[in-house]
C-alpha cells in the first residue's frame, strides 16, 4: 500500500468522529471547545531532530563528482509524516541546518503538550522521508495536501522506477531514502538501486529513447540527447527489492542492449555504472589502398550500405560488381567480378583492376 494511500486512511479515519459530532450536534446552543481544531489550522509544533542513513557509503544525499559519492547538501529537507494518539495526524518540511540536523515545524491535528521527540516515540505512525536539494524542480517527489489541513500533507510523486536525463540527477535525487520508524532520531533507509547507464556508438547530437523492460513488460522510459561523438549518458532508478538484473533489458535509441546474462539481484542504495556500446563488432578488410569496415556475415551492398558513413569511397552495381572509386573489385583467383549480393569472406584473395 502506498504512503499516500496510508494516510488518505488515517485521515478520513480521524475525520469520522468529528463528522459524526458535527451532524448530531447542530442546534444554536451547541457551544464551541476552543481545544478543537475549529479553523483547521492545526498546532505548530517545533521540531530539530538527527538524521543518520543506512546501507552503502556511497548513498548519500547529494552526489560528488570528484569523490563519487552522495553526501548531504544545502538545501536538504525532510519530510515527517504520521499518527499519534492524542495529536492525531501531523505533518511538516523540516531544513537542514547542519550535517545531519533538521530544524523546522511540524503541525499536529490537535494540542499537544509534549516535545517532539515525546510526538514521535509516541507515534502508531511515523514516516520520514529525504528531500533532496533541489526537488521541487522535478516530479520525483511531491507533498500533496488533503483540503486545507497543513497536518494532513504526505508525499507523492514518481521516485520509483524513475528516468534521469544525467547520472548526476539520478544519483542526487532518486535514491529514496525514508524511515519507518523514530529511536531518539531517524534512520533513513535508500530503496531504490540506480543504474548509471553510458552508452556509445549512437548516432551524435541526437534525441534518443531508452526504455527499460522487465520480463518483457516496460517499466522505465525517457529520452536523452546523444552528445557529438554519439554517446547518451543517464540514469535510471529502480526498486531494489529483489529485482535481478538478468531479467532486464534495455532499448537505446531502437537498438537492444545486452546487460548480463548473469543472476544478480540489484541491491538498494547500490549504484550500478553500466558502460555499453550500440555500435557493432567491426571486421576489417584492406585491399591494396582501401579498406572495407563490415560486421561478420555481412554482404558487399550491406556493408557498404548500412556503413556507408565508414566505407566511403566504395559502391555497387547491383548483380554485377562492386568497386572503389574508378577501380572494379575482383576474385585474384578467378579474376571474375565481385558480385555484391555475395559475403565478404576474409579468406579469399582480392585484387582491384
Amino acid at each position: 500500500m502506498t504512503t499516500k494511500k496510508i494516510f488518505k486512511m488515517f485521515a478520513f479515519a480521524m475525520l469520522m468522529p468529528t463528522m459524526l459530532l458535527t451532524t448530531s450536534c447542530s442546534s444554536d446552543d451547541d457551544f464551541v471547545n476552543t481545544s478543537e481544531n475549529t479553523e483547521k489550522k492545526g498546532y505548530a509544533l517545533p521540531v530539530t531532530v538527527n538524521v543518520t542513513r543506512q546501507g552503502d557509503a556511497t548513498t548519500r544525499a547529494n552526489y560528488n563528482e570528484s569523490t563519487r559519492k552522495l553526501e548531504f547538501s544545502a538545501g536538504d529537507k525532510l519530510f515527517v509524516e504520521g499518527n499519534e494518539s492524542v495529536a492525531g495526524n501531523f505533518s511538516g518540511t523540516l531544513d537542514m541546518v547542519s550535517e545531519g540536523t533538521f530544524s523546522g515545524t511540524i503541525t499536529t491535528n490537535n494540542p499537544y503538550s509534549g516535545t517532539a521527540d515525546e510526538l514521535f516515540t509516541a507515534a502508531g505512525l511515523v514516516l520520514a522521508h529525504l528531500l533532496p536539494a533541489g526537488y521541487e524542480e522535478y516530479n520525483y517527489f511531491i507533498i500533496s495536501h488533503f483540503e486545507d489541513e497543513s497536518w494532513n500533507d504526505w508525499i507523492d510523486g514518481n521516485v520509483a522506477n524513475a528516468f534521469a536525463s544525467s547520472k548526476k540527477l539520478g544519483v542526487e535525487q532518486l535514491s529514496w531514502e525514508y524511515a519507518e520508524s523514530y529511536s531518539g532520531g531517524f534512520a533513513l533507509t535508500p530503496h531504490n538501486a540506480i543504474l548509471n547507464f553510458t552508452i556509445t556508438g549512437l548516432k551524435p547530437s541526437t534525441n534518443v529513447t531508452a526504455t527499460l523492460a522487465k520480463s518483457g513488460t516496460d517499466m522505465i522510459s525517457g529520452q536523452v540527447t546523444t552528445d557529438g561523438s554519439g554517446t547518451a549518458t543517464f540514469a535510471m532508478a529502480i526498486r531494489g527489492d529483489g529485482n535481478n538484473i538478468k531479467d532486464i533489458s534495455l532499448t537505446v535509441g531502437g537498438k537492444a542492449i545486452t546487460l548480463t546474462d548473469d543472476s544478480k539481484k540489484l541491491e538498494a542504495g547500490h549504484i550500478y555504472n553500466i558502460t555499453r556500446s550500440v555500435a557493432p563488432a567491426w571486421s576489417t578488410l584492406t585491399i591494396g589502398d582501401a579498406t572495407i569496415y563490415y560486421v561478420e556475415g555481412e554482404t558487399w551492398i550491406q556493408a557498404i550500405s548500412i556503413h556507408s558513413t565508414e566505407n566511403t569511397g566504395w559502391n555497387f552495381i547491383p548483380t554485377d560488381r562492386v568497386f572503389y572509386g574508378h577501380k572494379t573489385l575482383l576474385y585474384s583467383s578467378t579474376l571474375n567480378h565481385i558480385y555484391p549480393e555475395e559475403k565478404i569472406d576474409k579468406s579469399e584473395g582480392y585484387l582491384f583492376y
